[in-house]
């Protein structure tokens, strides 16, 4: 229709919900047109007005018209399996569902056990650990195990806030690990564990005094979350430089990709899958070995 526009129904997460669970409400018929949705109607007695139609005249009757008048007045509509409409209200699920799941109460959890006498052999009285826990914990699960030390002891981790930080990572310090896991608890309840994640990935971290030193001094470091590719850092440091109009203008004699290029570079600033980190001195964010050593010489 000339001088019509589309209106394109974009529902809510929690519409959808609803809907997904309230499918027992909804009526499905064979009909992917007007048409077929007015013959429908009128060959199965859904319009009063036409029961009392003689059949030499109903191949006369403009179906189009009967299917559209139906669908407005029903608020139905065309899918790709047929005609859909609502007979009763929906469900309202939404409200009443844990959609997002409660965090663990743990930081990082561990199977342990006692290293065997014959190498070739399982551990010994392999059983879980969560931490972060108390040294009295620490000391209980040792004693469990039979074990005098933890030098004597295997474990590995079995789940953890940021599994891809521990894949790589040498976890054969019990007290390192507990110090870790209770940096993962701080930083989900302040709501930056995204951050932690991101200066992790920028500094190349494989190393669990390197995390600890980072999650310690994570206010030395920014992130910009919806800054994730060069175009993006160009786009918003023009913001920044020049005024809307200008921007309009500029960013269509320059290449955005270069431009957002040279502007990390200038910032000592890399790009994560959570955004865009940078120190807020400026300096280059130092790798893995750096903090390390930096941790290291402030504990000694």
């Amino acid at each position: 229709m000339a001088g019509a526009s589309a209106i394109s129904w974009k529902p809510s997460i929690a519409t959808m919900i609803d809907l997904a669970y309230s499918t027992d409400c909804c009526h499905v018929i064979n009909a992917t047109s007007d048409e077929q949705l007015g013959r429908f109607y009128a060959e199965n007695d859904f319009i009063p007005a036409l029961e009392k139609v003689p059949d030499s005249i109903f191949e006369y009757l403009d179906f189009e018209m009967l299917g559209r008048k139906a669908r407005f007045e029903e608020g139905g509509v065309f899918a790709s399996g047929g005609y859909v409409t609502q007979h009763t209200e929906l469900k309202q699920v939404y409200d009443s569902l844990a959609l997002i799941p409660e965090a663990p109460e743990y930081g990082i959890r561990l199977t342990v056990g006692r290293y065997p006498f014959h190498s070739d052999e399982q551990p010994d009285n392999m059983m879980y650990l969560d931490l972060p826990a108390t040294q009295e914990r620490l000391d209980a699960v040792l004693e469990a195990c039979g074990g005098a030390s933890w030098s004597e002891m295997v474990f590995q981790v079995e789940d953890s806030a940021m599994p891809a930080l521990l894949e790589n990572m040498d976890c054969d310090n019990i007290h390192g690990l507990n110090e870790l896991a209770k940096c993962f608890k701080e930083l989900s309840t302040q709501g930056e564990l995204s951050k932690f994640k991101a200066v992790i990935l920028a500094a190349d971290c494989h190393d669990i005094a390197a995390a600890v030193q980072i999650a310690e001094n994570l206010d030395d470091y920014l992130l910009e979350p919806d800054q994730r590719n060069p175009e993006e850092v160009a786009t918003e440091e023009l913001r920044f430089i020049v005024d809307e109009h200008s921007r309009s203008i500029l960013q269509k004699h320059i290449v955005l990709y270069n431009y957002g290029q040279d502007v990390m570079a200038a910032h000592n600033a890399l790009l994560t899958p959570y955004g865009l980190v940078q120190r807020r001195d400026g300096e280059p964010i130092h790798s893995e070995e750096t903090q390390a050593e930096n941790a290291g010489m402030e504990m000694m």
